[in-house]
């Protein structure tokens, strides 16, 4: 029998191939995401343009995530409740050039969060917060519930000295 060549840098080579690896699956969820938010904005978009011009009301947003449910048996998301959220992003977003580039950047769970916020400027700081630093959902859950833009707002914090940034964390995979 053959005796293999002794493996030279294999753990080395294992953690290159790993981290190459999470980089591809986190850029296809980033992918993932990128089109399901802009399917959400386009479908609210089209709820408050026929609201507008046709007089949609409750029951036809109703009968729409019905039919919907439907045609796409198994697909969750569509319920009328989940619909007239998507038509209170577009309406939250459509003027604000500030967050349009950031949408998309986070998941529809975190922005459901962020639609709680009473102000367009929390909005705001939550989004851009959750971009730049990479918060969970409910590590944003948490810095919403206790707060954390109004302590920012008062310069009461130190978070983006301390928490580390998803780049920080690639980096240390070695992944170029």
């Amino acid at each position: 029998m053959k005796q293999d060549k002794p493996i030279i840098n294999y753990n080395k080579t294992l953690e290159q191939v790993k981290g190459l690896i999470h980089k591809a699956r986190y850029q296809a969820l980033k992918a993932v995401n990128k089109e399901l938010i802009q399917l959400d904005w386009n479908i609210g978009k089209i709820i408050v343009e026929k609201q507008k011009k046709e007089g949609w009301g409750k029951s036809t947003v109703e009968k729409l995530a019905k039919d919907i449910q439907i045609e796409f048996v198994g697909i969750r998301g569509f319920s009328s409740q989940n619909i007239r959220r998507m038509k209170y992003f577009y309406e939250i977003y459509h003027n604000n050039p500030k967050c349009s580039a950031l949408l998309s950047k986070i998941t529809w769970t975190h922005h459901l969060q962020i639609l709680k916020c009473k102000t367009q400027e929390e909005k705001e700081f939550y989004i851009k917060n959750t971009v730049k630093f990479g918060w969970s959902y409910r590590f944003l859950e948490r810095q919403i519930k206790t707060n954390l833009f109004l302590q920012a707002r008062n310069n009461q914090t130190n978070f983006d000295k301390i928490l580390p940034t998803p780049q920080k964390e690639f980096a240390k995979l070695n992944v170029k």
